[in-house]
């Protein structure tokens, strides 16, 4: 799939989860990272910086869009419009810590 139509398809994806964010990841495939499990397991998701804003996790392996759609949920908690782009997840401890980029 040509890097349009991974942007396109991303961008519909996101637009019927009603996510405000925009999946920025760059995987080998992008699509494929969406639905297949991830190996990080975290209880809480944080941004890093706002560390006393999170959302809980279920502690389990979450696939990537699931990722997205709790990434999404703090992103609408902490509020910063100008920074909307998911770029990267690490894990540290038992939180998952999403970059968000502009």
């Amino acid at each position: 799939m040509k890097e349009e139509q991974v942007i396109d398809e991303l961008m519909k994806i996101g637009e019927q989860n009603g996510f405000q964010t925009q999946w920025s990841l760059d995987t080998i495939s992008p699509i494929d990272a969406l639905y297949l499990k991830w190996k990080v397991v975290g209880k809480f998701m944080t941004n890093g910086i706002n560390n006393d804003i999170k959302v809980e996790l279920p502690n389990k392996n979450l696939t990537g869009l699931e990722l997205w759609e709790y990434a999404d949920k703090l992103y609408k908690l902490i509020g910063d419009t100008e920074h909307s782009f998911i770029e990267d997840f690490k894990l540290k401890g038992d939180t998952i810590e999403v970059f968000f980029g502009s």
